[in-house]
């Protein structure tokens, strides 16, 4: 494999991997600001449809952590992919 070519591979897929992980942090700590929201309308104020939606809204924050999860995953195995490539050439 062409160095040149190992070395942008490298770059684009640790950068596709913080770009993930930055995500990651930030949908984790909407979804405890959602959730504590959630948790104080249900003392103060219960409105079934608004807890509901925004219980809803949580659900999609966390299943879209799980998939930039495993997306950041195959990121990883291409990183050690182009690693392994790099020291074998």
């Amino acid at each position: 494999m062409d160095t040149q070519k190992i070395l942008t591979d490298h770059t684009i897929v640790r950068a596709s991997i913080e770009k993930n992980l930055d995500a990651i942090k930030e949908l984790v700590k909407e979804a405890k600001d959602l959730q504590n929201i959630i948790d104080k309308l249900k003392k103060a104020w219960n409105n079934e449809n608004i807890v509901t939606w925004l219980e809803q809204s949580v659900k999609h924050i966390n299943e879209s952590v799980s998939t930039l999860l495993e997306q950041t995953n195959v990121l990883f195995d291409a990183y050690k992919w182009i690693i392994h490539s790099a020291l074998d050439s």
